[in-house]
Protein backbone atom coordinates (compact mmCIF):
# COMPACT_ATOMS: atom_id res chain seq x y z
CA UNK A 1 0.00 0.00 0.00
CA UNK A 2 1.14 3.49 -1.10
CA UNK A 3 1.90 5.47 1.88
CA UNK A 4 1.19 5.20 5.64
CA UNK A 5 -2.00 6.90 7.65
CA UNK A 6 0.69 9.06 9.26
CA UNK A 7 1.78 9.94 5.52
CA UNK A 8 -2.18 10.55 4.70
CA UNK A 9 -2.71 12.83 7.56
CA UNK A 10 0.70 14.85 6.92
CA UNK A 11 2.43 13.82 10.48
CA UNK A 12 3.58 10.81 12.63
CA UNK A 13 0.03 9.37 14.55
CA UNK A 14 -0.25 10.56 17.43
CA UNK A 15 0.41 8.22 20.73
CA UNK A 16 -1.55 8.82 23.64
CA UNK A 17 0.15 8.78 27.24
CA UNK A 18 -0.09 5.46 29.49
CA UNK A 19 -2.05 5.97 32.51
CA UNK A 20 1.42 5.90 34.47
CA UNK A 21 2.79 8.80 31.95
CA UNK A 22 -0.25 10.49 32.63
CA UNK A 23 0.15 10.39 36.58
CA UNK A 24 3.54 10.81 36.17
CA UNK A 25 3.08 14.21 34.44
CA UNK A 26 0.45 15.14 36.79
CA UNK A 27 2.37 14.74 39.84
CA UNK A 28 5.80 16.42 38.35
CA UNK A 29 3.47 19.17 37.01
CA UNK A 30 1.84 19.93 40.38
CA UNK A 31 4.30 23.04 41.85
CA UNK A 32 2.64 23.39 45.30
CA UNK A 33 3.43 19.14 45.37
CA UNK A 34 6.78 19.07 44.45
CA UNK A 35 7.20 22.00 47.25
CA UNK A 36 5.99 20.37 49.78
CA UNK A 37 7.65 16.96 48.77
CA UNK A 38 11.12 18.83 48.72
CA UNK A 39 10.36 20.09 52.72
CA UNK A 40 9.27 16.50 53.31
CA UNK A 41 12.42 15.11 52.15
CA UNK A 42 14.55 17.62 53.95
CA UNK A 43 12.50 17.12 57.43
CA UNK A 44 13.41 13.16 56.71
CA UNK A 45 17.32 13.74 56.20
CA UNK A 46 17.45 15.92 59.15
CA UNK A 47 16.00 13.79 61.20
CA UNK A 48 17.93 10.73 60.01
CA UNK A 49 20.71 13.12 61.39
CA UNK A 50 19.45 13.42 64.59
CA UNK A 51 18.75 9.90 64.90
CA UNK A 52 22.27 8.72 64.35
CA UNK A 53 23.55 11.85 66.79
CA UNK A 54 21.06 10.05 69.32
CA UNK A 55 22.29 6.34 68.84
CA UNK A 56 25.76 7.75 69.01
CA UNK A 57 25.15 9.24 72.77
CA UNK A 58 23.46 5.83 73.51
CA UNK A 59 26.88 4.13 72.65
CA UNK A 60 28.63 6.24 74.78
CA UNK A 61 25.85 5.51 77.03
CA UNK A 62 26.05 1.94 76.56
CA UNK A 63 30.28 2.18 77.31
CA UNK A 64 29.72 3.90 80.12
CA UNK A 65 27.25 1.96 81.83
CA UNK A 66 28.85 -1.37 81.24
CA UNK A 67 32.51 0.43 82.80
CA UNK A 68 30.20 0.60 86.03
CA UNK A 69 29.02 -2.56 85.98
CA UNK A 70 32.10 -3.82 85.70
CA UNK A 71 33.85 -2.13 88.66
CA UNK A 72 30.71 -2.74 90.64
CA UNK A 73 31.10 -6.30 90.60
CA UNK A 74 34.79 -6.01 90.91
CA UNK A 75 34.17 -4.29 94.33
CA UNK A 76 31.37 -7.12 95.42
CA UNK A 77 28.34 -4.79 94.82
CA UNK A 78 26.05 -7.22 92.96
CA UNK A 79 22.79 -5.28 93.24
CA UNK A 80 24.35 -2.27 91.94
CA UNK A 81 25.89 -4.74 89.04
CA UNK A 82 22.14 -6.09 87.96
CA UNK A 83 20.80 -2.48 88.36
CA UNK A 84 23.25 -1.55 86.10
CA UNK A 85 22.93 -4.71 83.18
CA UNK A 86 19.22 -3.73 83.58
CA UNK A 87 19.87 -0.34 82.51
CA UNK A 88 22.56 -1.84 79.74
CA UNK A 89 19.57 -4.04 78.41
CA UNK A 90 17.31 -0.72 78.29
CA UNK A 91 19.64 1.39 76.41
CA UNK A 92 20.84 -1.43 73.59
CA UNK A 93 16.54 -2.00 73.00
CA UNK A 94 16.94 1.53 72.39
CA UNK A 95 19.79 1.82 70.13
CA UNK A 96 17.61 -0.96 68.01
CA UNK A 97 14.80 1.01 67.99
CA UNK A 98 16.33 3.68 66.92
CA UNK A 99 18.42 2.24 64.11
CA UNK A 100 15.33 0.79 62.33
CA UNK A 101 13.62 3.95 62.58
CA UNK A 102 16.70 5.97 61.19
CA UNK A 103 16.42 2.93 58.34
CA UNK A 104 12.96 3.58 57.89
CA UNK A 105 13.41 7.55 57.52
CA UNK A 106 16.10 6.92 54.95
CA UNK A 107 14.12 5.15 53.25
CA UNK A 108 10.98 6.97 53.00
CA UNK A 109 12.93 10.27 51.78
CA UNK A 110 14.82 7.37 49.10
CA UNK A 111 11.03 6.81 47.91
CA UNK A 112 9.92 10.04 48.21
CA UNK A 113 12.74 11.51 46.31
CA UNK A 114 12.32 9.17 43.24
CA UNK A 115 8.32 9.73 42.96
CA UNK A 116 9.90 13.23 43.00
CA UNK A 117 12.19 12.82 39.77
CA UNK A 118 10.43 10.74 37.85
CA UNK A 119 6.89 10.86 39.46
CA UNK A 120 6.96 7.48 39.46
CA UNK A 121 4.22 6.86 42.49
CA UNK A 122 2.51 3.72 41.23
CA UNK A 123 6.13 1.67 41.95
CA UNK A 124 6.87 3.61 45.11
CA UNK A 125 3.76 4.62 47.09
CA UNK A 126 3.37 0.91 48.30
CA UNK A 127 6.62 0.68 49.79
CA UNK A 128 6.76 4.32 51.39
CA UNK A 129 2.84 3.71 53.03
CA UNK A 130 4.56 0.16 54.61
CA UNK A 131 6.90 2.31 55.82
CA UNK A 132 4.98 5.08 57.35
CA UNK A 133 3.09 2.47 58.53
CA UNK A 134 6.03 0.47 60.35
CA UNK A 135 7.43 3.85 61.81
CA UNK A 136 4.39 5.26 63.41
CA UNK A 137 4.61 2.91 66.33
CA UNK A 138 8.66 3.34 67.25
CA UNK A 139 8.18 6.72 66.93
CA UNK A 140 5.09 7.20 69.20
CA UNK A 141 6.89 5.14 71.70
CA UNK A 142 10.22 6.61 71.82
CA UNK A 143 10.36 9.68 69.17
CA UNK A 144 7.11 11.58 69.70
CA UNK A 145 9.03 15.08 68.54
CA UNK A 146 9.79 13.16 65.24
CA UNK A 147 5.36 12.80 64.71
CA UNK A 148 5.25 15.43 62.53
CA UNK A 149 7.45 14.53 59.92
CA UNK A 150 5.38 11.44 59.70
CA UNK A 151 2.10 13.31 59.40
CA UNK A 152 4.12 15.71 56.90
CA UNK A 153 4.75 11.93 54.77
CA UNK A 154 0.88 11.15 55.27
CA UNK A 155 -0.34 15.04 53.98
CA UNK A 156 2.11 13.88 51.01
CA UNK A 157 0.78 10.52 50.04
CA UNK A 158 -2.65 12.30 50.58
CA UNK A 159 -1.89 14.67 47.92
CA UNK A 160 -0.68 12.00 45.44
CA UNK A 161 -3.30 9.45 46.11
CA UNK A 162 -6.16 12.50 45.49
CA UNK A 163 -4.14 13.43 41.99
CA UNK A 164 -3.92 9.70 40.88
CA UNK A 165 -7.77 9.65 41.31
CA UNK A 166 -8.15 12.80 39.45
CA UNK A 167 -6.26 11.12 36.26
CA UNK A 168 -8.63 7.90 36.76
CA UNK A 169 -11.46 9.92 36.45
CA UNK A 170 -10.21 12.04 33.71
CA UNK A 171 -9.65 9.13 31.77
CA UNK A 172 -11.99 7.24 32.63
CA UNK A 173 -12.58 3.03 33.11
CA UNK A 174 -11.65 2.18 29.41
CA UNK A 175 -9.01 4.73 28.91
CA UNK A 176 -6.33 2.31 29.62
CA UNK A 177 -5.00 -1.29 29.46
CA UNK A 178 -6.71 -3.03 32.19
CA UNK A 179 -2.92 -4.48 33.58
CA UNK A 180 -1.75 -1.22 33.74
CA UNK A 181 -5.13 0.43 35.75
CA UNK A 182 -4.72 -2.87 37.90
CA UNK A 183 -1.22 -2.45 39.04
CA UNK A 184 -1.69 1.04 40.02
CA UNK A 185 -5.03 0.20 41.81
CA UNK A 186 -3.42 -2.53 43.43
CA UNK A 187 -0.64 0.53 45.08
CA UNK A 188 -3.50 2.43 46.12
CA UNK A 189 -5.67 -0.30 47.65
CA UNK A 190 -2.50 0.03 50.41
CA UNK A 191 -3.92 3.50 51.41
CA UNK A 192 -7.05 1.79 53.32
CA UNK A 193 -5.20 -1.25 54.10
CA UNK A 194 -4.49 -2.10 57.81
CA UNK A 195 -1.85 -4.54 57.58
CA UNK A 196 1.09 -4.41 55.01
CA UNK A 197 3.30 -7.64 53.65
CA UNK A 198 6.58 -6.27 53.87
CA UNK A 199 9.78 -7.53 55.34
CA UNK A 200 10.53 -5.45 57.75
CA UNK A 201 12.20 -5.81 61.03
CA UNK A 202 10.05 -7.08 64.04
CA UNK A 203 10.15 -4.43 66.81
CA UNK A 204 6.86 -5.25 68.70
CA UNK A 205 8.81 -7.08 70.98
CA UNK A 206 10.99 -4.37 71.51
CA UNK A 207 8.22 -1.72 72.18
CA UNK A 208 6.59 -4.36 74.77
CA UNK A 209 10.32 -4.79 76.67
CA UNK A 210 10.69 -1.07 76.76
CA UNK A 211 9.52 -0.31 80.20
CA UNK A 212 11.80 0.41 83.28
CA UNK A 213 12.81 -2.65 85.34
CA UNK A 214 13.40 -3.35 88.85
CA UNK A 215 16.54 -4.57 90.66
CA UNK A 216 14.76 -7.61 91.56
CA UNK A 217 17.65 -10.12 91.63
CA UNK A 218 21.64 -10.06 92.78
CA UNK A 219 24.04 -11.12 90.53
CA UNK A 220 26.08 -14.37 91.84
CA UNK A 221 23.10 -15.39 93.99
CA UNK A 222 23.62 -13.06 97.11
CA UNK A 223 21.37 -12.83 100.09
CA UNK A 224 18.73 -9.97 100.24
Amino acid sequence: MAGSFADAWGGDPVISPSLSERIRMAIRGTGHLRRKMVATIRLLERDVKRLNSTISRFDAMELSLTGQAKTALLEGDNERAWALSNEIANVRMLKKLLTTLSLYFEQMASRLRMILTIGDAARHFGPLLKTLRAASPIVAKVMPQLGGTLSRVSDVLEDIVNITRDVFDSVGPMGFQNEEAERILRALKLSVEHEADMDLPDVEEGLEELRPQRARRRIGGGSS
